[in-house]
């Protein structure tokens, strides 16, 4: 966050280059496989267990298959999940995914979304 005055022309001329740089932050496609490499080395097996559990309520283990994003302006990251239970993938686990996304990738001044899709037994049959 840039604070700028208009009255006195404080920090003005900051504003264009931030402009610049967010734009780009919304417009970056990251491709599947580096996204997946990230989320293999930081979000599945994080170094020195700091990631929240993934599961709402807690009694059955969901597991993220694999992520990919599906969308620009803003950026949406579909996370591919199965097993468990339906209840989907915690709020804190979101965010420390969202947080890991916006560090790794460098989404400067840009919201990310976040979308699941659940995989089920039932689903995978045809």
């Amino acid at each position: 966050m840039v604070t700028i005055s208009a009255l006195t022309g404080q920090r003005v001329t900051n504003i264009l280059p931030l402009v610049v740089k967010a734009n780009a932050a919304r417009n970056l496609r990251v491709p599947t496989a580096k996204l997946n490499k990230f989320f293999e080395e930081n979000i599945s097996q994080p170094k020195g267990g700091s990631a929240p559990a993934p599961v709402k309520g807690g009694f059955s283990r969901l597991k993220v298959q694999y992520i990919t994003q599906g969308g620009l302006r803003p950026p949406l990251f579909v996370l591919f999940t199965s097993g468990g239970s339906k209840a989907g993938l915690h709020f804190s686990y979101q965010r420390y995914i969202e947080n890991r996304l916006r560090e790794e990738f460098e989404f400067f001044a840009t919201p990310l979304r976040l979308k699941e899709k659940h995989k089920t037994k039932e689903s995978g049959k045809r």
